[in-house]
C-alpha cells in the first residue's frame, strides 16, 4: 500500500506529443501549437504553405500528391545529368540519351519507388516477411534503382559509379545515374552515413529528403561524383577531355531559397496559380548557355522540348515513355532502345 501522500508529490508526466508514426522531434525543430486545436505540429522550412493543419499538405492529398520540397527527380536527376554530360563533352543526342535513362526510374511505373510501393499494397510492404510477387518487386526495384537498401552511403555509391562505367549501352549507364544519385539522396535525414531501407524509405520523413535545397552540400557531392563518373566513362568512349567539364553554377542553385513547386501544388500570388520550379529553370539556364559555348545550342533547344517535369509515372510503361519522347523531339532524336527497359529482375 503506497502513501497517497506520496502518489501527490509525483511528477506529472505527460504523453510524448507526436504529429507522425515514428516521429521524433529533433533539436532544430521548435514545436508549435496550432491555435485552438491544442496538437503539436512542426513547420516545415517553406512555413505554413496549405495551413498548420497536419493533412492540408500536398494540396489535401498526401497520398496521391507530393511535397513540393520533394523534388530531387528532374532537377537532380534529369536536368543535371544532361548539363554535366554537355559539359564533359557527350554529344547533344548522347547527354539526352543519359539524362532520359537517369530519369526513367522516376517515370516508368515499372521503377518507380512509389508506384513499386503502391502495387505491393501499402501496409503490407513494411514487412519484409511478405513473399508476394509484388512485394518482391519492389524490394528489387527499391534497391536496385533507388539505392534503397539500408546499407552505408558511400559503399552504394562507389558500386554505382562502377556499374555507370560498367554500362554497354547510354540509357543503361542513365540508369544506374540515377541509383548513383539516390545514393546520396536517400540518405538518411538522422544520420547520413546509411541509405533509407526499401519498402517504406523515407515515408515518414515525407519526401523532404530528395529536395536538393534541403542538402545542398550532399547534392554537391553527387554532382562532383557523377562529373567524375562521366570524364571516366567519356574516355572510355574515345572522348577527348573537355575544357568545359565542372560544377560551375550548381553550389548556386543548391543554395537558394527552398520554395520548389511542383505542377500540383498552388502557390497563392503567383499569375497562374503555380509557380516553376526555381531549380529546373536554373538548370535550364545553365545548359543552353554551355550549349551556346558549344556551337550546339540550336540542338540542345530542341531536346529542351521533352520536360520530365510535366509527366507522371502512374501506370506509364516504357513505351508510353518512347512515345512522350517521340512527340516531344522527333523519332529521330529519341534514343534507341527506350520502349524496351526493363528494371531490375524484370523479364
Amino acid at each position: 500500500h503506497r502513501d497517497p501522500h506520496q502518489l501527490r508529490r509525483q511528477p506529472l508526466r505527460l504523453p510524448r506529443p507526436r504529429n507522425r508514426p515514428g516521429h521524433r522531434p529533433r533539436l532544430h525543430e521548435k514545436p508549435l501549437v496550432r491555435p485552438g486545436h491544442g496538437e503539436v505540429c512542426h513547420r516545415r522550412s517553406a512555413g505554413y504553405v496549405d495551413g498548420p493543419g497536419t493533412y492540408q499538405i500536398a494540396g489535401g492529398d498526401p497520398i496521391n500528391k507530393s511535397d513540393p520540397l520533394g523534388l530531387y527527380a528532374e532537377g537532380g536527376h534529369y536536368y543535371t545529368t544532361l548539363l554535366l554530360a554537355l559539359r564533359v563533352g557527350f554529344s547533344p543526342q548522347d547527354s539526352f540519351a543519359l539524362a532520359v535513362g537517369a530519369q526513367a526510374p522516376d517515370e516508368i511505373a515499372a521503377f518507380d519507388a512509389k508506384e513499386t510501393f503502391l502495387a505491393a499494397r501499402g501496409a503490407s510492404a513494411f514487412h519484409p516477411w511478405n513473399s508476394s510477387e509484388e512485394n518482391r518487386h519492389m524490394i528489387t526495384t527499391h534497391r536496385a534503382h533507388h539505392a534503397l537498401t539500408g546499407g552505408v552511403a558511400v559503399l552504394e555509391s562507389d558500386r554505382a559509379v562502377e556499374s555507370v562505367l560498367a554500362s554497354t549501352s547510354l540509357l543503361h549507364a542513365g540508369i544506374q545515374i540515377h541509383r548513383l544519385g539516390d545514393s546520396f539522396s536517400h540518405r538518411r535525414e538522422d544520420n547520413t552515413m546509411f541509405l533509407y531501407e526499401a519498402g517504406n524509405g523515407h515515408l515518414f520523413d515525407r519526401t523532404s529528403p530528395d529536395a536538393i535545397q534541403r542538402r545542398p552540400d550532399l547534392y554537391m557531392e553527387y554532382a562532383r561524383a557523377l562529373l567524375s563518373a562521366l570524364k571516366v566513362f567519356a574516355g572510355n568512349r574515345g572522348l577527348p577531355p573537355s575544357q568545359l567539364a565542372n560544377t560551375a553554377g550548381l553550389a548556386e542553385i543548391a543554395r537558394r531559397p527552398s520554395s520548389l513547386v511542383t505542377r500540383w501544388y498552388k502557390w497563392e500570388g503567383s499569375e497562374d496559380g503555380s509557380l516553376d520550379d526555381l531549380a529546373i529553370e536554373a538548370l535550364r539556364k545553365l545548359i543552353l548557355e554551355t550549349a551556346r559555348e558549344r556551337g550546339v545550342e540550336d540542338e540542345v533547344r530542341r531536346l529542351l522540348s521533352y520536360k520530365p517535369e510535366n509527366s507522371s509515372a502512374d501506370g506509364m510503361t516504357a513505351e508510353d515513355l518512347d512515345r512522350q519522347l517521340r512527340a516531344a523531339v522527333g523519332d529521330a532524336r529519341t534514343p534507341a532502345g527506350v520502349a524496351e527497359l526493363q528494371p531490375a529482375g524484370g523479364n
